[in-house]
C-alpha cells in the first residue's frame, strides 16, 4: 500500500490568460484558477483570499488549457500515473 505524501502546492506564476498557476511539487500536475483571474500586480491581493476549491486541474504544463476538473471533484489526494499518493494544500 502506498503511504500519503503531503505536499504545499508551489506557486509558479500568472499564464498568458491572466490565471494564477501552481504545481505540485516534483511532478507535471499543474492547478490554476479559472475563476480569480489576476495581474502580476494584483497577484497579492487576489492569491491571499485563494481557497483550494476554488483550484481546477490545469494539466501538466504551465498555460495548458485547463481540464475543468474542480480539484475538490479529484479529491485533494490524488494517484498520479506512477502510483504515488499526494495530499496537497496551498
Amino acid at each position: 500500500m502506498n503511504q500519503i505524501q503531503k505536499a504545499k502546492l508551489e506557486f509558479v506564476g500568472i499564464d498568458d490568460w491572466s490565471r494564477p498557476v501552481w504545481k505540485v511539487p516534483e511532478t507535471n500536475v499543474f492547478f490554476g484558477s479559472l475563476d480569480k483571474l489576476c495581474s502580476n500586480e494584483d497577484k497579492e491581493q487576489v492569491l491571499e483570499g485563494l481557497k483550494l476549491s476554488e483550484l481546477c486541474w490545469f494539466g501538466s504544463w504551465f498555460n495548458c488549457e485547463p481540464m475543468g476538473n474542480n480539484i475538490l471533484t479529484l479529491g485533494n489526494i490524488l494517484t498520479l500515473n506512477d502510483g504515488r499518493k499526494i495530499e496537497v494544500s496551498l
